[in-house]
This record gives C-alpha cells, sequence and structure tokens, in this order.
C-alpha cells in the first residue's frame, strides 16, 4: 500500500519534469525581445512588435542590417511564428546584441587568468551550444570538455566549465565584462554601430543540441580557413566551401574513415546528408545510400532524431570537396577551383552582336523523357526554347540555332497547361534524323554533341569567336520528391575524354559527322568550365531574381553521382567541344509542385526569360536594359519540401 502513493506521484510527476525539460529559459532583453535557451531550437531572441509592419525592422536592428542590403529573413534563419512575432537565432544577432544576450542571461561569467568561467544555469544547455555560443563553432565543445575537466559530455546545473580565451570570439575577447548600457527600447543603439557590424561567416551555424557520447571515437580538429589566394571572383566560391566544411570533423572508427555531420532543426538524412554531402540526387540513390548511412550509425527511427544527431558519413560516399583533409580526390578539386577561377570570362558584345546561341530540348519522338502523371519532359521544354528563340531573336542581333523541329507547331509558342504527346519531332541533321526511331537514346543522344560540334566548327570558320557560341541543353528532371526547382550542370575540368570520335561507323553518313575527330587538354577543359560556370551564375542569379526556384544544395554541378557513386558527365557535354555549354533541368517531375509549374505557360515563359537574361549578363549588357521582362512566377515552397 505504501508504493501506491508514491507512483501515483511518478505519474503526476514526469509530465511535469518533461514539460519542464520542453519550456524554454528565457530573460527579457528588453521591451520588445527576450533571450531564449531550450533543447529543440538552441539560443535565439523572441522578437515581439505591436504594429506587423514593425517586424522586419526591428528584425534589421537586432541583426545589424538596420540600413544595408543582404537582410534575408531565411538566409539569417529568422522565423516569424506571426505577424508580430518572430524568433531570430542567436548566431544570426549583431555582436553588440550577442553580448548582451550573453550578459542578460549569465550576468556572473567572466573572464578568469586564461579561461572565461561559465556557471551551467538553465537544464537547456549542453556543451555544444555553449560552444556556439562562446566560440562561434560547436566543435569547439571537445576542448571546453578537456579544459573543464568532464569525463564525458554531459553537464549539470551549477556546473563550471572552463572555455580557454583563445577560443572566444572576438566580440567577447574585446569587451570581456560583457558591460553595455541598460536596454530599453531597440533603437537605443546608434546607426553607426549597425552600420560597421556585419555577421562573420564563423557565425552563421544555427544552433544545434547536445551531442551524443562516444569516447572510443576521436575525430579530426575542425580543418583551418582556406587562405585567401584567389582573384576575386573565386573567393566567393572558396568562402561557401570553407563553411560547409567546417560544419564537419574527420575522423574514422571500426568501421573505416568518415566525416561526422550534426543534424541541425528540421533537418532529414535523406536531403540534408545524402544530397547534400554525397552529390546524389535520384530518389532510388538517395533511398539507398541513406538506409546506409542509418544502419551504419545504428539508428532506430530517422524521423525522429534530436537536434545535433552525430551522423558519421562513410568517406568514400563523400563528394570530393567533402573529403578529409589531404585526401588525394579533395585536394585534386581544390587545385581545380582555384584554376579555373583564374580565368578571366568577361565579355562585351552589343546588343549580343556576332553572339550564336544553340539550344537544344531534350528527348522527342519515341523517347518523351521524363514522364510522370500526364506531364513529360519533351514537349514541355520545347516551348521554352522556342519562348527563348523569340525573343533573342526580336530582341537582340543573336543567332539562334536549334537541334530539334517540330513539324505540327514549328516553332510557334503553346500558352497552353496540356500538350498533344506525339513523335514527329526531328533532329535538325544533315540529313534530318527522325527521332521516332528505335535508336532515338542511343543515335539521337550522339547526333546532339555531333551537331553541335559541326556547327561550332562551321562557326568559327567563318570567323565567330569561340567565346560568342553558347550552347544550352534543356530537361526536366526526376529525382528525390522533397527536391524542387532547377539544376545546371556544366563541363568539369577533371573528368573528360582525351580524344573523340565518331561512336558508330553508321553516323557517317551525316554531314555532322564532319569535325567530330579532335583532342581536348587540360587548358581546353579548365576554359570550358570557367566560361560554363560565369554562365551558369547569370542563369541561376537571373531565375532567382524571376521568382524560379533553384536547388538548396549545390544548383550548378559538374558531374552527376548515382550506379554506387561512379560520377559522370552527360554525353551532351562530355563530347561537346563549345567552351560555353550547359544542361539545364528545370524542375523535378517528381515534386509535385514543380509538376504543376511546367504546366504553367507563365512557369515556361520565366524559364525562358532567366536564360535570355543571363546571356545578355555573361555578354556585359545588364538585365534591366535587356528588353520587356517575361511574366515573373513565384515558386511556392512545399511544406514538405526542406
Amino acid at each position: 500500500m505504501s508504493l501506491r502513493p508514491a507512483f501515483l506521484w511518478l505519474l503526476f510527476a514526469i509530465p511535469l519534469l518533461a514539460q519542464a525539460a520542453s519550456n524554454p529559459a528565457s530573460v527579457k532583453l528588453d521591451d520588445t525581445s527576450k533571450a531564449c535557451l531550450s533543447s529543440s531550437l538552441g539560443a535565439y531572441l523572441e522578437v515581439r512588435v505591436e504594429k506587423a509592419s514593425d517586424l522586419n525592422l526591428t528584425c534589421r536592428l537586432y541583426t545589424g542590417y538596420f540600413q544595408k542590403k543582404g537582410f534575408n529573413l531565411k538566409k539569417l534563419k529568422i522565423k516569424k511564428t506571426s505577424k508580430t512575432r518572430a524568433r531570430v537565432p542567436y548566431l544570426a544577432l549583431s555582436p553588440a546584441f550577442k553580448r548582451v544576450f550573453l550578459k542578460k542571461m549569465w550576468p556572473k561569467d567572466k573572464l578568469v587568468g586564461k579561461n572565461w568561467h561559465h556557471r551551467v544555469k538553465y537544464p537547456h544547455e549542453t556543451l555544444w551550444t555553449i560552444s556556439q555560443m562562446y566560440t562561434g563553432f560547436g566543435n569547439n565543445y571537445s576542448k571546453i570538455r578537456k579544459r573543464s575537466g568532464l569525463p564525458n559530455d554531459r553537464v549539470k546545473k551549477g556546473m563550471l566549465l572552463k572555455i580557454p580565451e583563445n577560443l572566444l570570439m572576438e566580440l567577447i575577447r574585446v569587451q570581456p565584462d560583457l558591460t553595455l548600457a541598460k536596454l530599453e527600447d531597440p533603437v537605443f543603439a546608434t546607426q553607426a554601430q549597425l552600420d560597421e557590424e556585419q555577421i562573420m561567416v564563423e557565425e552563421t551555424t544555427p544552433v544545434v543540441s547536445e551531442p551524443a557520447v562516444n569516447s572510443e571515437i576521436k575525430p579530426q580538429e575542425p580543418e583551418k580557413r582556406v587562405e585567401k589566394k584567389v582573384p576575386k571572383e573565386t573567393q566567393a566560391q572558396l568562402d561557401a566551401l570553407v563553411a560547409s566544411r567546417q560544419e564537419l570533423r574527420w575522423g574514422s572508427d571500426n568501421q573505416g574513415a568518415y566525416a561526422e555531420y550534426r543534424l541541425k532543426a528540421g533537418e532529414a538524412i535523406y536531403t540534408s546528408v545524402v544530397v547534400r554531402f554525397c552529390g546524389l540526387v535520384e530518389a532510388a540513390d538517395v533511398r539507398r545510400v541513406a538506409a546506409e548511412i542509418i544502419k551504419r550509425n545504428r539508428i532506430v527511427d530517422e524521423t525522429d532524431m534530436a537536434i545535433g544527431t552525430p551522423i558519421r558519413i562513410p568517406q568514400d560516399f563523400l563528394e570530393p570537396e567533402f573529403k578529409a583533409p589531404g585526401d588525394e580526390q579533395f585536394e585534386a578539386y581544390l587545385a581545380n577551383l582555384k584554376a579555373v577561377g583564374r580565368i578571366d570570362t568577361r565579355l562585351l558584345a552589343n546588343n549580343l552582336v556576332g553572339v550564336h546561341i544553340i539550344l537544344d530540348a531534350g528527348h522527342g519522338g519515341a523517347d518523351p523523357g521524363t514522364y510522370h502523371k500526364r506531364v513529360w519532359e519533351d514537349d514541355y521544354v520545347y516551348d521554352i526554347i522556342c519562348r527563348i528563340k523569340r525573343r533573342l531573336e526580336s530582341q537582340s542581333a543573336a543567332k539562334v540555332i536549334t537541334t530539334v523541329f517540330d513539324p505540327s507547331i514549328k516553332y510557334q509558342v503553346q500558352d497552353v497547361n496540356r500538350f498533344r504527346l506525339d513523335r514527329d519531332e526531328i533532329l535538325m541533321t544533315r540529313p534530318p534524323f527522325k527521332l521516332d526511331s528505335r535508336r532515338v537514346t542511343t543515335d539521337g543522344v550522339n547526333l546532339r554533341w555531333m551537331m553541335a560540334n559541326n556547327r561550332y566548327k562551321e562557326l568559327r570558320t567563318k570567323g565567330v569567336l569561340a567565346e560568342n557560341v553558347v550552347f544550352a541543353s534543356f530537361h526536366a528532371d526526376a529525382l528525390t520528391p522533397k527536391l524542387r526547382g532547377s539544376m545546371i550542370y556544366i563541363p568539369d575540368a577533371r573528368a573528360y575524354p582525351r580524344s573523340v570520335e565518331i561512336p558508330n561507323r553508321k553516323l557517317r553518313i551525316y554531314q555532322e559527322a564532319r569535325g567530330n575527330s579532335f583532342k581536348f587538354g587540360p587548358k581546353t577543359m579548365r576554359e570550358a568550365q570557367a566560361r560554363s560556370m560565369a554562365f551558369a551564375k547569370n542563369y541561376v542569379e537571373r531565375s532567382r531574381s524571376n521568382g524560379i526556384r533553384v536547388h538548396n544544395h549545390k544548383p550548378i554541378r559538374t558531374q552527376i553521382y548515382k550506379n554506387r557513386y561512379k560520377p559522370f558527365v552527360p554525353a551532351v557535354l562530355r563530347f561537346n567541344r563549345i567552351p560555353t555549354r550547359l544542361l539545364i533541368e528545370v524542375c523535378n517531375l517528381n515534386n509535385k509542385e514543380d509538376q504543376t509549374l511546367l504546366r504553367r505557360p507563365d512557369f515556361r515563359q520565366s524559364v525562358a526569360d532567366s536564360f535570355v537574361e543571363a546571356v545578355y549578363q555573361t555578354y556585359g549588357i545588364p538585365a534591366n536594359k535587356s528588353g520587356k521582362p517575361g511574366t515573373k512566377v513565384i515558386a511556392r515552397r512545399s511544406k514538405s519540401e526542406p
């Protein structure tokens, strides 16, 4: 009988304890905000204003973007919870407000000798979040644990932690007492102070919660930032690469070498690990590799993992840019990135005089391409190239050459939501190749790059500059359903055939066989990658400006990864000798929202406009002076999308 009251007390107390653990710790910062710390969301500032119109302005002030361009809620991970409320991650705050945040939450913390003394005050604190708040990197948690003499990663209320002074962020080292004037209202800060402050690259990683304990693993330390010894136009790529790699730790265990990544809020293994770090995008490949990673990490339920869960990715699964420092493939990737970045790709062509654009619509005839729920690839992308052709020829001096022709509609733009599936398309070879042939997926594919090379040779013979020829092949992808948007493939200077010959003797009956026996060299390939990358960046920029979604992770790629991770370059790029060449996947037909968009004529026009504006931008003509803009389409975010 004496056990019954105790049992009933436990039934009553457990929910209360769970609720206490889930409720965030909070301290009022000023009349508009309060500093918060929770197990699921990490450290953040909860902002509340009276008028909805004031919310963006207030968030600008807290993040240091009061009068500067570049303020972006999505980029800064700011979450609007209502019309008048928002959560601003601690790492998105300006240095001034970071100092205030720490002072309000832990007023007794101070610098003692060469260590910052931090007293654990809240149940939501973990070594990982403490490390992020004070050093800018969660990966420094192991150094804090070692300096504090802790036997494991667990921390308890009242525990004294010692943070090495050399790890502290500059904002703390400059003002170790964290003393600022009393805050009455967000507008207390001076305009000059906010104008000078920027969010550091090292501080943009979202907060995650406590890492799991595994004393057997001794991963390598986070790698150091790559030195800036390349031209300015390449530095952005290097900075992005460094930022991504700083989220990884490399090590090995009894299952082999790995890179460890810790999940952030809202992330899943499929898109945030496999797609991002392994380069896989096709549904079957993503599922297969995700299953292997889940098995390796002994994950019971991949749909229910805590923030900060360490995910070890086998070294063999990683793309070259994410392999361990010193790895041969990583070093080759880095060397190629720098070499390509040194090539000057600036061009100038008034009204596109002398510029020739070769447009290829993927598939056709007996091969409709990706087909999903009454939407297929070939007719829809053919309509896009018709729109590009119409605008370029009506507004500029550019010459347009197409590889595919549909005799039933010619080059007429179709403002319809549904097309009639037919098989009458032909390749514009000499003689024409009917795409209803049984060899459409072999000879039809080879004839496309042969035709591109033949036309390129003819243009060069007429005196057209190599850099004034652009080749673009348009497609619609079939990827893992959660991915959305456009992806662009360009040639890779590290992967190319040393020489090219006609693949089939039967194809010698076509005039396109001429000009298709040649050799590639490293210098030629580096220039091709540089020019193609420059154009692809312009296309991505114009797409975003026109409301066209592009892939979140790496929208520009040089290789396709599938079939047990052996990368390859599409034939239409691999054997193509035109310096500026691209394969554009306009959307993912396995995604419901993308599929709906492709049906819409205004979406197809916006894709065409983005490409045309990228042409203008590539040849030194500002996009806002490139003619009448097309209709913009805002691609809404899917609820299921990461």
